[in-house]
């Protein structure tokens, strides 16, 4: 189980420092609120997840807790998801629907919220 969880912890951390650079560079902002990308990312793990970064968060805690074989750990990242969920559905995307008009919606039409390879839906 340590071993799987490393694995899924050392993943989440890559994803989201790639998705961090893109906002860096292509973006022009960072991920922070207070000072948000001014370009619209598609690239890297855009293409296949609206929400990479917060999923990276997620596959990170729930791998930490499979590598201290900690139980409690994957509730906690599941609190975590219905969370993190629920900031995305009731805030981040309508302010990407505000922000980046026609070009976030029609991004919605084709790429999964969350978990790629699963059909994509609108913007909340």
């Amino acid at each position: 189980m340590e071993l799987l969880g490393l694995l899924v912890l050392a993943t989440a951390g890559l994803v989201y420092v790639w998705c961090f650079a893109l906002f860096l560079f292509r973006g022009r902002g960072t991920p922070l609120p207070f000072a948000p990308p001014t370009e619209f990312v598609t690239q890297g793990p855009y293409r296949y997840s609206r929400n990479p970064m917060a999923l990276s968060v997620i596959c990170g805690a729930a791998g930490l807790s499979l590598y201290l074989r900690a139980p409690l750990g994957l509730v906690v990242s599941a609190a975590l998801a219905l969370i993190l969920h629920l900031w995305v559905t009731r805030v981040e995307e309508p302010g990407l629907v505000r922000r980046f008009g026609e070009t976030y919606v029609a991004y919605c039409r084709h790429v999964p919220r969350w978990i790629p390879g699963t059909p994509a839906r609108g913007a909340a």
